[in-house]
């Protein structure tokens, strides 16, 4: 599946016929909410392993898209870590305009008054394996997913990361990621910032939701109705 930098680049069907004649794989361009449907489904199952039952809400902050919503209810927002970081480069930037671009999604999130918020994606993982002693060789899913967030972690997060030399932050949390993780961490500042939920980094996401969905026989009825 192709998520939102291929919704609005103008060459998508050119590349995805490129590789249909190269490789035999066909992609699907899915919607926002599809993406977000199909990311829950991955998320829940990663929540029921971990033996909590309670309704949950997620956040998937990706690259160009940010994915929120609980069950049926989803919606998916313009924003991401890198059209965020691209637009602004600067710390100062990022900083002054956070909260505007979170502003809908906040309002959205607030809506759902969930008593768990379900982390996924880059950063919060990111932020978990930080603070677990791991970096980017010997990341381990199973010890991040089941984490709970503090506030604190991300201001600790940001902190590390500003004080680390370019080469270390390649070390620590992957090559080249230490600004637009900065740009995600500011985002996810904001949409926490007014939650008083328990935040709960989970590992799994998007590609496990595609799995689930297509074991299940559910994968065409989600990008068709979603």
């Amino acid at each position: 599946v192709a998520t939102e930098a291929f919704r609005v680049a103008s060459n998508s069907e050119e590349i995805f016929s490129e590789i249909r004649e190269k490789f035999g794989i066909n992609f699907h361009i899915i919607s926002g909410k599809a993406e977000a449907k199909l990311t829950f489904l991955g998320v829940q199952n990663a929540f029921k392993k971990l033996g909590i039952n309670e309704n949950f809400s997620i956040i998937d902050i990706g690259g160009a898209s940010s994915e929120i919503g609980e069950d049926r209810n989803f919606m998916s927002f313009k924003f991401g870590i890198i059209t965020f970081f691209e637009k602004f480069k600067t710390l100062d930037l990022m900083q002054e305009n956070a909260k505007i671009y979170t502003k809908d999604a906040r309002e959205f999130l607030n809506s759902l008054k969930n008593k768990f918020i379900v982390l996924t994606s880059g950063v919060p993982t990111t932020i978990a394996a930080l603070r677990l002693g791991l970096n980017y060789e010997n990341y381990d899913p199973k010890k991040v997913s089941g984490y709970e967030l503090k506030n604190d972690d991300l201001a600790w997060f940001m902190d590390e990361l500003l004080k680390m030399d370019d080469k270390s932050a390649d070390v620590a949390v992957g090559r080249s990621r230490k600004y637009p993780l900065i740009a995600g961490t500011l985002l996810l500042k904001e949409l926490l910032g007014e939650q008083n939920a328990k935040f709960i980094v989970i590992d799994d996401g998007l590609r496990e939701g595609v799995g689930t969905a297509y074991l299940q026989g559910k994968f065409q009825e989600i990008i068709t109705n979603f």
